[in-house]
This record gives C-alpha cells, sequence and structure tokens, in this order.
C-alpha cells in the first residue's frame, strides 16, 4: 500500500495571506489539526499546525498574550482562538515542512511521522500539493491492509 491509496485528495488549505483567524476557523469546521499553506500554483510553501496557531506571531501581539492567559487559566473555547486576528499565515506557519511522495510505503510514512512527530504529512508530486496524510490515515491502513495482488 502507498501514500497515494491511503491519501486525502480534496486537501483544505489556505494562502500565505490568510489570516490566523481564518486558519482556526478551517481547522474547526473541517476537524483537522492542521492546514497547508500553497501559493497561487498549489505548491507548498509551509504548514499550519496546532502549535503554530498557539505560538501565534514570532514578533508577539497583546491579542496573542491574552489569548495564551486565557488558555493559561483553562478559559478558552474556540471561539477565543480567534483572537490571534488577522496575522497573516506566513507570519506563523512552519516553512520547512516534512513531506512525502504518493509512492511512499505505508511503513515509510509511519516513521516520519513519528520520526517528526507530527500529525499531518502533505504529499507533494513536483512541489505541488496532491494530498494530505494524517496519523489516523495510517494507523486505518495497518488495520485493515488491502490484500495485493
Amino acid at each position: 500500500m502507498r501514500a497515494a491509496d491511503i491519501m486525502t485528495r480534496n486537501v483544505v488549505s489556505v494562502s500565505p495571506g490568510t489570516p490566523a483567524s481564518r486558519v482556526v476557523r478551517l481547522c474547526l469546521t473541517q476537524g483537522t489539526t492542521g492546514v497547508p499553506v500553497v501559493d497561487a500554483q498549489r505548491r507548498l510553501v509551509g504548514m499550519i499546525g496546532q502549535g503554530n496557531l498557539v505560538r501565534g506571531a514570532e514578533t508577539g501581539t497583546k491579542k496573542r498574550a491574552l489569548w495564551l492567559q486565557l488558555l493559561a487559566a483553562g478559559m478558552t473555547e474556540p471561539e477565543q482562538l480567534l483572537t490571534l486576528g488577522d496575522v497573516p499565515g506566513d507570519q506563523i506557519m512552519d516553512p520547512n515542512v516534512i513531506v512525502t511522495s504518493e509512492d511512499a510505503s505505508i511503513e515509510e510514512l509511519a516513521k516520519r511521522l513519528v520520526e517528526h512527530d507530527i500529525e499531518l504529512i502533505p504529499v507533494v508530486h513536483a512541489g505541488i500539493l496532491t494530498g494530505i496524510i494524517g496519523r489516523s490515515d495510517v494507523l486505518s491502513a495497518f488495520s485493515h491492509p488491502v490484500e495485493r495482488a
């Protein structure tokens, strides 16, 4: 079984200029832990995960400080994540993304997810985002192996 067999093909992604508040809404409505950041040609340029949203912009803002205070006090509701405001995605994304190809084996995927302690791994072909695979996809593949001809 290969990555192409288990990847989600219709990937929810954002552009580098997408505000953090929109990224939060997408994660909440789509039930995902992160989203790829792509340019106009769908080339992968970064990834925004929960950690990026918690940290906020590297420069720090009053909004970020308020959000972290609410989180520390146990008072954070999903809507309060929106206090990150309009910080653009390219200021909080991780540009060093661990990726895979459509031909990667399930075993290779599992190894990368564990080694890099990541929840999601984008699938790319010639730099273009073609899919995404989560830990749950890999676990499902191991528990429901496809018979090989």
